[in-house]
């Protein structure tokens, strides 16, 4: 039977909320940090599917990260990882316990394990998730943002089934509302660890905490028919392709997505077949700006670093059509001040609204639609 490796090493305490934003930026989804609270102490743990994935995925986390956040109190110095090998059945079992479907209105993210009994509401959509080696669970706030902002881009503009109306009564900024429902953390650790990276929201109007979802229709793996009219969507950024994918469940498309890992590409294109949308997202390998050259769309997600989203800003607003959403996460909150400056002198005119969920914030900026472009439905 097939093994996983885990990789595992000492953080200090101190340093968790630091080696987190870290990894964060890396969007590296197989790495997580535990803590064991009662004792005061916490790992960085990463599962591969063989021991040299686990020590070059190492090389490249430990080269971002602080020595001293490793030093648990000694001299910085290098740090040799702790690697086991853990039977496949152990690890999708403990991975089970801690990982659950969650939902942000009528779209629910849920692991693949689950596909045969998981029961949706009728008209609601489900990403599947395979979270062990490749995808990421969407819990991270980042994320998650973005994926509150999808869901309400697709109601704002009406997308159901064959229908697509753009206009409308635009939502004042900050007025936006949540349906996020957050999952309940369970640790799969003995000792009572649980990934840190998974907080409920603090603070965060509108948001609500549902315990579950009432069975009603079964689930299936058929998409959502496409608009007639398309909507274009633009996934800059877009790491194992949780948001890509989840724009093309909801309806819209054509949707493409782009990021400068090309094992990340390797990994959407997979996670896409896995949710029968491979033939309705093009991913390909792509950096800023050049990967948004010669594109438009109503839709422009980029859950990227703060100082890339700057350093791009007139690019990403470039490829915003009018009428449509630029949407941009990977954003701390003490950060959000610069990027709002600085996407507010490339956009000037353009509505604009943010929110914080936890550490990170997000940011949404609307453009104006097209003279005489109105609200109207599709024969």
């Amino acid at each position: 039977m097939a093994a996983v490796v885990e990789c595992k090493v000492g953080v200090a305490p101190d340093a968790v909320a630091a080696v987190e934003e870290t990894m964060a930026a890396l969007e590296e989804p197989r790495w997580m940090v535990l803590e064991d609270r009662p004792s005061g102490r916490a790992w960085v743990a990463g599962y591969f599917d063989s021991r040299i994935a686990a020590t070059a995925a190492w090389r490249r986390l430990a080269a971002a990260l602080d020595p001293a956040w490793l030093a648990l109190g000694e001299a910085p110095r290098p740090v040799k990882p702790e690697l086991r090998e853990l039977p496949e059945a152990d690890w999708r079992e403990s991975y089970k316990a801690h990982f659950k479907a969650w939902r942000c209105g009528r779209l629910h993210w849920v692991p693949v394990w689950e596909r045969e009994t998981y029961r949706l509401p009728p008209g609601d959509e489900a990403v599947w998730l395979d979270p062990g080696m490749a995808f990421g669970t969407g819990n991270h706030e980042t994320t998650r943002l973005c994926c509150e902002r999808l869901v309400a881009f697709a109601t704002q503009f009406r997308i159901r089934g064959s229908e697509f109306r753009i206009g409308g009564n635009d939502p004042e900024p900050g007025t936006l509302t949540s349906t996020l429902s957050h999952p309940k953390v369970e640790s799969a650790v003995p000792g009572g660890l649980e990934p840190s990276s998974v907080k409920k929201p603090a603070g965060m109007a509108g948001s609500t905490s549902v315990s579950g979802v009432i069975p009603t229709e079964p689930a299936t793996l058929t998409p959502e028919p496409r608009t007639l009219n398309p909507v274009p969507v633009i996934d800059a950024g877009c790491g194992s392709g949780i948001l890509a994918i989840s724009a093309a469940r909801l309806g819209l498309g054509p949707v493409v997505g782009f990021d400068n890992d090309p094992d990340a590409i390797q990994v959407s294109r997979e996670n896409a077949a896995l949710n029968g949308v491979e033939d309705r997202v093009e991913f390909f390998t792509g950096e800023l700006p050049s990967g948004l050259a010669g594109r438009q769309a109503t839709l422009v997600l980029a859950n990227i670093q703060a100082d890339v989203l700057r350093a791009f800003a007139p690019s990403l607003v470039g490829a915003v059509a009018p009428g449509g959403w630029l949407v941009l996460s990977g954003i701390l909150a003490g950060e959000l001040a610069a990027v709002q400056a600085d996407f507010g002198a490339a956009a000037p005119g353009w509505k604009t609204d943010s929110r914080v969920l936890g550490e990170w914030a997000d940011l949404r900026l609307v453009r104006a639609a097209a003279a005489g472009a109105g609200a109207r439905p599709v024969r």
